[in-house]
């Protein structure tokens, strides 16, 4: 059951169109022009012979591009934006029925304040992504991640019912917006030549901090047991966030309303934002 829903890749592959920027630097222009007509942009704004020159000069995509001088700061940056964030997701919500079974809330209203918990995943989506149009990426995730720290520290030392329930869904909330930035934002300071590799080494090295994050709070737990391992764990938690928060303000470049091109030429004079 649990593979079933790969197979939604088919429909997918089928319903998701290609890349405009990738067709027009395969020199398939005509194709470019029926994919962007059908996301109804309008002919009078397109200029595809100076996106094809912009995209023509990129390199084959290469591991090393996402240390060159252009793109060092941005790749520092997003490897340590998803380490945090899967650190600190699994860290959390894998351990969290044990948590909650620690606090004496008993299994069954551990699973409930679990289910509700994570439905506050839900508006935390949306509200990011009005916020992210409306004021940017880098501060909008900066806010997220403060605000992640202070929930977070707050749920791990609280043992009344009402307020685990309150602070364990603002966490929710917070930590699921942070991560539908980063899904977006990680994408934007990558060119569309090295925007696969970047993103994809980007999540793969999180991946590397969700296998540590249950084995680091399991070893916390039995070397100091009771509310005091608890607490350590969660302030742990704390430190990732403002790590995370801390390497977005000093390092990012804000993508909003710019374009890939002004976004590659600032990377290429060492810019950071």
């Amino acid at each position: 059951m649990g593979a079933l829903p790969a197979l939604y890749v088919f429909v997918l592959r089928r319903g998701v169109p290609e890349s405009p920027r990738y067709l027009i630097a395969a020199g398939r222009h005509k194709e470019a022009m029926e994919v962007l007509h059908r996301a109804g942009v309008r002919e009078e704004v397109l200029d595809l012979n100076s996106t094809a020159s912009f995209d023509s000069d990129l390199a084959p995509s290469s591991v090393k591009l996402l240390f060159a001088r252009s793109y060092l700061r941005r790749t520092i940056l997003v490897w340590v934006l998803w380490f945090s964030l899967f650190f600190t997701f699994y860290g959390i919500f894998i351990w969290l029925p044990s948590l909650l079974l620690a606090r004496g809330l008993g299994l069954a209203r551990s699973l409930e304040y679990i289910l509700l918990m994570s439905l506050a995943q839900l508006p935390g989506y949306f509200l990011t992504g009005y916020l992210a149009d409306r004021v940017g990426r880098r501060w909008t995730f900066v806010a997220l991640m403060i605000l992640s720290a202070i929930s977070a520290g707050i749920f791990g030392t609280t043992v009344e019912p009402a307020e685990v329930l309150f602070w364990g869904a603002l966490l929710n909330f917070f930590n699921a917006g942070a991560f539908a930035l980063a899904y977006a934002y990680t994408p934007e300071v990558y060119s569309t030549g090295v925007r696969a590799t970047g993103t994809g080494w980007a999540t793969a090295f999180g991946r590397a901090g969700a296998a540590i994050a249950p084995l680091t709070v399991g070893l916390l737990l039995e070397f100091l047991p009771g509310a005091q391992g608890q607490a350590l764990v969660f302030y742990l938690m704390v430190g990732f966030f403002i790590l995370a928060a801390t390497a977005m303000a000093v390092l990012a470049v804000e993508t909003k309303d710019k374009s890939l091109e002004s976004l590659v030429e600032f990377a290429e004079d060492g810019g950071a934002g």
